[in-house]
């Protein structure tokens, strides 16, 4: 300010004199006066300098404050990340504990018990292994197993096998816990885990699979035994029909009481005996062909046992407990076979005496007896036990008992069809049959055969003197002593017989005088034409011709379907005479 006063009072003008907007000096205020008259320190210009202020301890500690503050942010920042990474760890390691535990549930729930290994030693396995073997986790686990696991015998293919990396499945014996030895496959595969070599193997328990092959081969055999009885059968009924016929013609002709007599019958049982023999094996051949009907069982089996009585050694007790009266589908002569075939057995294999059971009894299948025999249904079964207290059955020969011919006797004591007949007839009737034994304690055999409710019907038996008749019959077979044999006896009875060997002369015969005719008994297996085309043909020119249909066995005809030509009976070979003439007389009475 002295300086502008100074140029003016040297006469320099005033609009000369430069106006100066800012001095180079700087404001001063005293921190206490400002606050004395209550000035704020925003109002001050700027630049202002303010003296005896007091200093805070940001300011004063500036430069350390702010690196404080720095490391705190990078030492937040740090803790976010770790969090972060750890739970980015925990997520992976459920992840891996869940895929683990899906891996492991998959594995106990498969069919195969999978184990790992490494040199021989068990690391880890599914619960299927450990059921399979009967172990539990701790036993095996990180052990040497191979001595446990397998019998001796098979211990060196499966060492043989592990060394040579043989990857394909192959069969071995398993050892249980208890000793109990049973067959499985089983298949090993070398790989990598955590940089080490380790084996893996899968095992397969071959039991059920061994026992349905063991059916498969029972029914094959069956089969075989069907397809032979059929082939045979035929020609050895017209063989033993022609036996018996003789038999019984020439029985007509011997003094009663006779030697001869006696020597005839003999003959005519053995036949019998024969007959029976071949209708053993046609059980296999016919299958379920024969007309089921409803059975009171009891009925049979007393039936059955008082002729046992008469058959079997005094030195045997015969016990029986019928506690039921229900019926069942099948048939009543199978039934009794059944009966006889089960206790003959128990009877040879007590020869110094014992206890014959038989029990029959209705029961419900029960929950051991659905899960061992799927096919059984949760219904009711009528139950015959029959029970010996003989010399058992060896178990190295127990699943063989169903086989046909299979026996442990000499071929004088029995043919080894006896069992597979029953076996055949119980399937038959859509049974089970079940058989308990040890060696030296007895055998017991159980037969399940679903219960039916049908009204109980009383038959009477036939009987009486055998009809006679002056009616015209045409008789054709292709052996000529079953024509003989035929003629003589319905001549004896008063019939007119015209007897054929040719079906076609047969034929002609009947296509040249129909009406001279009131019944025709024809064969079914014969050269150029089969009965069922003959009758075919004779009910196309008389459509109310009588026919019986005779057959030792054919697949190509069944009692249905000759019903279904107009055939009105049917009859198996070998046919008695009386069965023939009772035949005969009724179907002419309903004509």
């Amino acid at each position: 300010m002295a300086g502008i006063g100074r140029k003016i009072l040297s006469g320099l003008r005033a609009q000369n004199i430069p106006v100066i907007e800012k001095g180079s000096n700087k404001t001063i205020f005293n921190y206490e006066q400002l606050k004395r008259f209550n000035l704020n320190e925003s109002r001050l210009p700027p630049e202002t300098i303010i003296i005896n202020k007091p200093h805070s301890f940001y300011d004063d500690y500036r430069p350390q404050i702010q690196i404080i503050i720095i490391s705190i942010a990078l030492l937040l920042f740090t803790i976010v990340i770790l969090v972060f990474n750890i739970r980015k760890r925990m997520m992976a390691e459920e992840a891996l504990r869940l895929s683990e535990e899906r891996f492991r549930q998959l594995a106990d729930a498969g069919w195969e018990a999978i184990s790992i290994h490494k040199d021989g030693l068990l690391l880890q396995a599914n619960e299927v292994f450990f059921d399979l073997f009967g172990y539990t986790r701790q036993e095996l686990i990180n052990k040497q197993i191979m001595d446990l696991i397998f019998p001796a015998e098979c211990l060196e293919l499966v060492q043989e096998k592990v060394k040579n990396n043989d990857i394909n499945p192959y069969e071995v014996k398993g050892r249980h816990k208890n000793g109990s030895l049973f067959p499985m496959e089983i298949r090993v595969r070398e790989m990598k885990f955590e940089g080490e070599n380790i084996r893996m193997a899968a095992m397969r328990d071959l039991t059920e699979r061994k026992a349905m092959e063991e059916k498969l081969s029972q029914s094959l055999k069956l089969e075989a035994i069907g397809t032979l009885a059929g082939g045979i059968a035929h020609d050895f009924n017209n063989i033993l029909s022609a036996i018996l016929g003789y038999s019984e013609l020439t029985l007509l002709h011997l003094p009663e009481n006779s030697q001869a007599e006696n020597h005839l019958k003999k003959v005519l049982d053995a036949g019998n005996r024969a007959r029976s023999l071949v209708q053993q094996i046609l059980t296999f051949a016919r299958e379920s062909k024969e007309e089921l009907q409803p059975v009171q069982v009891s009925l049979v089996v007393n039936e059955a046992l008082k002729l046992l009585r008469a058959s079997l050694p005094a030195s045997i007790e015969i016990r029986k407990q019928i506690s039921s009266d229900s019926l069942i589908l099948g048939d009543p002569t199978q039934i009794h076979q059944i009966i006889m075939n089960l206790c003959t057995n128990a009877g040879k294999a007590m020869p110094n005496g014992g206890i014959l059971s038989i029990t029959l009894t209705e029961t419900t299948a029960d929950e051991t007896l659905l899960a061992k025999y799927p096919e059984m249904k949760k219904t009711r079964y009528l139950q015959l036990t029959v029970k010996d207290t003989g010399s058992g059955i060896a178990p190295e020969i127990k699943n063989r008992i169903f086989d046909p011919f299979f026996t442990t006797r000499s071929k004088e004591s029995g043919t080894g069809l006896g069992l597979s007949v029953v076996h055949g007839i119980v399937k038959n009737c859509q049974g089970i049959i079940t058989l308990a034994s040890e060696l030296h304690c007895g055998s017991t055999f159980n037969i399940f055969l679903p219960v039916i409710d049908h009204e109980i019907l009383s038959v009477s038996p036939v009987s009486g003197p055998l009809r006679r008749g002056t009616e015209h019959i045409l008789f054709i077979d292709d052996e000529n002593s079953l024509v003989e044999i035929a003629e003589t006896f319905l001549e004896r009875l008063g019939y007119r017989v015209s007897g054929f060997t040719s079906s076609m002369e047969a034929l002609e015969k009947f296509r040249a005088t129909p009406k001279a005719f009131d019944l025709v008994i024809t064969d079914m297996t014969m050269p150029k034409m089969t009965g069922d085309n003959l009758s075919r043909k004779i009910l196309a020119i008389r459509e109310d011709i009588p026919i019986i249909l005779c057959t030792g066995f054919s697949e190509q005809i069944s009692e249905e379907k000759a019903r279904e030509i107009g055939i009105k009976t049917f009859l198996m070979k070998p046919i008695n005479q009386e069965t023939l003439t009772r035949t005969v007389g009724d179907i002419l009475d309903s004509a």
